[in-house]
């Protein structure tokens, strides 16, 4: 589901990842954050709808 959500902000001309860390464990939370700053380069907000 969220790969096919990435494609459709792709093709609108956004950028999007899809991150499948589990926010249960702070590794998992952390690995989130990550992946944001790696691709992205900054955060600016993080909402955890789980």
């Amino acid at each position: 589901m969220a790969d096919k959500v990435v494609a459709e902000i792709k093709g609108m001309g956004g950028d999007a990842i899809a991150n499948y860390d589990s926010v249960a464990t702070r590794e998992g939370a952390d690995g989130v954050v990550w992946s944001a700053l790696n691709k992205f380069g900054k955060l600016d907000i993080v909402v955890n709808n789980a």
